[in-house]
């Protein structure tokens, strides 16, 4: 299979390296130093569940190189959808399929606006690195804790989605089909935004913040009020999935940090709009008080901007 991988940062690099040498054509579109160092050396992930792994592939900031592909990878951050997306048509023919791996919600439906819902899966991802150098991935979350669930957008493109859990099966990763992608989308933003949140205004670890009551009070309200814009947009998001997502961090290892946490800390920008702003934007369009999340992206908003700025 012939696949691209738009966005070669510590999701997609991860992936690519997990891919190699399963007899697929990929190659990595990134930007910048990153993609001139993926050229050259290779991609170089520092892993404490699977050790040091390095793997030399074809990488390119130009798509119109690669050509038409069976699957696109899209691991791009969430604010650079407006150039990526509409970047990758040299990538897409009448059969690829575009499965995207982002934070947050709403990124199906940018896709599917740009290239058709029949194109697109859509993918929840707990697991992957980040990115702490050019060409080089650090990366932390025990291999068990790692979950890929994805599923298509349109009913009809479910044998696509089949055949991207079996390319993305032997990564080790547990990946599962799941029929509503749109509610997985949503559990994930239930803890992710939630995590996020908490990790990015205490600035320390899951690990340090969840055995203190007033922050793992302040996870529990950002869960809940996540749970309620969901039901709100008409998903199917029962009490024992907000218990389970409550009990997450638990679930964590001692050095687990949010992407956007480690964004914070790097001083560059993050995916607060797809994130906490989608839940604040949907809450207020359905009338909800959700005073913790509001609080959370006021804050984050302000230090995004300085981060853009």
């Amino acid at each position: 299979m012939r696949i691209a991988i738009v966005g070669a940062g510590g999701v997609g690099a991860y992936l690519g390296v997990l891919l190699a040498g399963q007899n697929h054509q990929i190659t990595l579109i990134d930007r910048g130093e990153h993609v001139k160092a993926l050229a050259r050396d290779g991609v170089h992930i520092t892993s404490r569940a699977r050790g040091e792994l390095r793997a030399k592939l074809p990488a390119t900031s130009d798509p119109a190189s690669v050509g038409e592909v069976d699957l696109v990878l899209y691991c791009v951050k969430t604010y650079h959808n407006a150039e990526a997306i509409p970047s990758m048509r040299p990538l897409v023919g009448p059969e690829t399929r575009i499965l995207t791996l982002q934070n947050g919600v709403g990124n199906v439906e940018q896709l599917a606006e740009a290239y058709g819902a029949r194109a697109v899966l859509g993918a929840a991802l707990t697991g992957g690195g980040t990115r702490v150098a050019p060409g080089k991935i650090d990366h932390v979350l025990p291999v068990e804790s790692e979950v890929l669930e994805l599923g298509a957008l349109d009913p009809a493109s479910r044998p696509a989605a089949e055949a991207a859990v079996a390319v993305l099966q032997p990564t080790g990763l547990t990946v599962r089909l799941v029929e509503d992608i749109q509610r997985t989308l949503w559990i994930k933003v239930l803890a992710m935004a939630s995590l996020a949140s908490v990790g990015c205004l205490t600035r320390v670890g899951t690990a340090d913040w969840r055995e203190h009551p007033g922050t793992r009070g302040l996870y529990a309200s950002l869960v809940t009020e996540a749970a309620a814009v969901g039901r709100a947009e008409g998903l199917d998001i029962d009490d024992a999935t907000v218990t389970q997502m409550l009990g997450q961090p638990d679930r964590l290892g001692p050095a687990h940090r949010t992407s956007m946490a480690a964004d914070l800390e790097r001083g560059v920008p993050m995916e607060v709009e797809a994130v906490q702003g989608e839940v604040v934007r949907r809450g207020a369009k359905h009338g909800l008080s959700i005073p913790s999340f509001e609080a959370a992206y006021g804050v984050l908003a302000l230090l995004n901007s300085r981060a853009q700025a």
